[in-house]
């Protein structure tokens, strides 16, 4: 995994649209955030206390010699995790007292679940793996996104052709706490649950049909899940440093993501997405008041990926540092996980 530096230099700027299903549900991207581009957020501050862009970039990366550089694609950065094959998802929650990554490794239908230990956010230390998942269906892994609610609980989605709960206590041991609904065609990959409360919901790239690459997202009602559709997509109407159209860093939809529950500074509750892309393996950030409409960081991507496909990025608050991990891979390399710390000097949103 790696950590991202912000190089206004080097972007898009970038203005969304939510795909078809969004336009059913009435959704404006432009008004929602309240800033001058559509479906964008974010300025040359990076946004102010009421807007969800602080802790978004700059971030630098950990390398072997203890040093700290802004570039992902540097060589000699150090490898959190490795893996030559059968590494999977890797998700970052935070107890308050450490880092925990959570991290899938095997292959075919042998598929084990571990979470490491991280006291300072990036020196690994105990190892644990996860008790309490059944063996993933169909040869494929879990892929979950695993969570640390403001009340202690521990939450955990796994993917597949249903996406189904599971709850624990010590975010060691988990028991099973209900699944979706399946619908027929279909399969899922990243899913991603957030909690507020009493309040459940849970966002997933669909991973076949017509619909693949576009994010998914669900709330619990009284006695049933519903559809909340189709959110986020592919992106368009991108232009390049000169205000010309530019093809989208991200126009083939979402890869992989991480939707995670936080507080503006003033208080306001939101949602923060970082997400790959599908086509290029570059990470970009999107942010939304109520989990129906999505605005994409003006300054997407965030993190380039050069050479390498980057996928998994996680984001987590340790002891009031933020950090972002993310997966990189390339030809004749090693999979690896490096993170890297936000380096702001402003207050960072609270997850």
């Amino acid at each position: 995994m790696y950590a991202c530096i912000f190089d206004p230099s080097r972007s898009e700027l970038s203005r969304s649209t939510l795909g078809s299903a969004a336009l059913r549900w009435g959704v404006i991207g432009c008004l929602v955030l309240g800033v001058a581009a559509c479906g964008s957020l974010g300025g040359e501050g990076g946004g102010d206390s009421n807007l969800p862009t602080r802790g978004v970039a700059p971030y630098a990366f950990w390398t072997e010699a203890g040093e700290e550089l802004p570039d992902p694609t540097a060589e000699g950065l150090r490898p959190l995790l490795s893996a030559s094959e059968g590494a999977g998802r890797v998700s970052a929650v935070s107890d308050g007292a450490a880092m925990w990554l959570y991290r899938e490794e095997g292959t075919g239908s042998t598929w084990r679940l571990l979470r490491h230990r991280l006291l300072d956010g990036w020196n690994v230390g105990e190892v644990e793996e996860i008790i309490g998942l059944p063996s993933p269906p169909e040869a494929s892994a879990w892929q979950p996104g695993v969570l640390r609610d403001t009340l202690g609980r521990w939450w955990l989605v796994t993917a597949g052709e249903r996406l189904t709960w599971y709850r624990s206590t010590d975010g060691r041991q988990w028991t099973q706490d209900g699944s979706l609904p399946q619908i027929e065609g279909l399969t899922w990959r990243s899913p991603s649950p957030v909690v507020r409360g009493d309040e459940r919901l849970v966002f997933a790239v669909i991973a076949t049909g017509e619909d693949a690459g576009r994010v998914m997202g669900w709330r619990e009602g009284a006695s049933a899940w519903t559809e909340i559709g189709v959110v986020f997509g592919g992106g368009e109407g991108c232009l390049n440093t000169s205000g010309q159209p530019a093809p989208c860093w991200d126009r083939a939809g979402v890869d992989t993501l991480e939707v995670r529950p936080a507080l503006t500074a003033v208080g306001r509750p939101l949602l923060r997405m970082w997400y790959s892309a599908a086509n290029s393996g570059d990470v970009g950030f999107a942010a939304s008041w109520d989990g129906m409409t999505w605005s994409r960081f003006r300054y997407n991507p965030t993190l380039r990926s050069g050479r390498h496909t980057l996928r998994w990025p996680t984001n987590a608050a340790l002891r009031g540092g933020l950090y972002l991990y993310v997966e990189r891979s390339a030809r004749r390399e090693e999979t690896r996980v490096i993170g890297g710390r936000f380096l702001g000097t402003g207050a960072t949103d609270e997850l």
